[in-house]
């Protein structure tokens, strides 16, 4: 599992940006689960929420899971509403990175399954 933590607003002028840190980051540390702390993060856009989306199934080729974490209200909304929060299912969603992090270490025995498509 590796932790990477995003800050401030993602909007379609620096989602490229960070897609591409993520990108490098993924590459360099080859984890298996990325848990992407968001509670730094107090707004997305829509076009940022669709690079998460379509983030979420290139690592899901190389075999990583994408995990959320500490979603503030307003973002964890935007989330649920575009049926990002549903396809990520309850065991990578968690409300703080700490959380994401013992539900790893609980269950790192047991593989998490993903949804069918994903």
């Amino acid at each position: 599992m590796s932790l990477f933590r995003g800050s401030k607003g993602y909007r379609i002028a620096n989602a490229q940006q960070v897609a591409d840190r993520i990108g490098g980051f993924v590459a360099e540390a080859k984890p298996s689960i990325l848990l992407l702390d968001l509670s730094g993060v107090f707004d997305i856009e829509y076009s940022a929420l669709q690079m998460m989306i379509e983030c979420d199934q290139r690592l899901a080729e190389q075999g990583v899971d994408l995990w959320l974490a500490g979603l503030n209200s307003d973002v964890l909304a935007y989330v649920r509403g575009s049926g990002f929060a549903d396809r990520l299912g309850r065991d990578r969603m968690f409300p703080t990175a700490g959380a994401g992090v013992r539900h790893h270490q609980d269950n790192a025995q047991a593989p998490i399954a993903r949804r069918p498509g994903t």
